[in-house]
């Protein structure tokens, strides 16, 4: 009735950020050297597409912007939230995707 459209925006874990950035020690357990992301956030897409959601990764920003800042976006320690600089990486990304075209 009011014509809205539903998104979703998918915000990775800490770990799907670092993935392959890690230098572990050889004590380690194996399970946390190879590990490897899943195919969740492709997984969740096709689920939301399937219902008429329109659906954005934020991996891939998230990942560059480790990249290219070599600066970490999340807490490094206790949890897995953004911390500002992440916050802002996001922000910028969500406006790219949400700016209208004209």
């Amino acid at each position: 009735d009011h014509e809205l459209e539903a998104w979703l925006f998918y915000l990775p874990a800490k770990l799907r950020v670092w993935q392959g950035r890690f230098d572990f020690i050889e004590e380690a357990p194996e399970v946390i050297r190879e590990w490897q992301p899943t195919d969740l956030p492709a997984h969740l897409g096709a689920l939301a597409r399937g219902r008429g959601l329109r659906f954005f990764d934020l991996t891939p920003a998230l990942i560059e912007a480790t990249r290219t800042q070599k600066a970490l976006l999340f807490n490094p320690r206790f949890d897995t939230h953004l911390n500002a600089a992440g916050s802002a990486v996001v922000a910028e990304a969500m406006a790219r995707i949400l700016k209208p075209a004209g």
